[in-house]
């Protein structure tokens, strides 16, 4: 899974489709089955996980990540700004 990890790394990175492509077909070339047919299940979205739930990704980032951050990170954007009474317009 660290070559998949550095697959996307590399393509997020990419800007040339041809490169993307290369590293594509490198990547289906040395990787041995099963993380392979794995791989190229997430990149084409067909990837069908049925014991694997959001809530238990979410559940698992949080150990992972600073509690701080993911709690800031799951917080819905505010929809608008207070305007501030500013002096030039009293």
């Amino acid at each position: 899974m660290r070559a998949f990890s550095q697959l996307l790394d590399d393509l997020v990175y990419t800007r040339s489709r041809n490169t993307k492509l290369k590293l594509i077909g490198d990547y289906l070339r040395e990787t041995p089955d099963p993380d392979r047919g794995y791989g190229l299940a997430a990149l084409t979205g067909t990837l069908d996980i049925p014991h694997v739930k959001p809530a238990a990704i979410r559940s698992s980032a949080t150990v992972i990540t600073d509690v701080s951050l993911h709690r800031k990170m799951a917080r819905p954007p505010m929809s608008g700004r207070r305007k501030r009474n500013s002096p030039a317009s009293n």
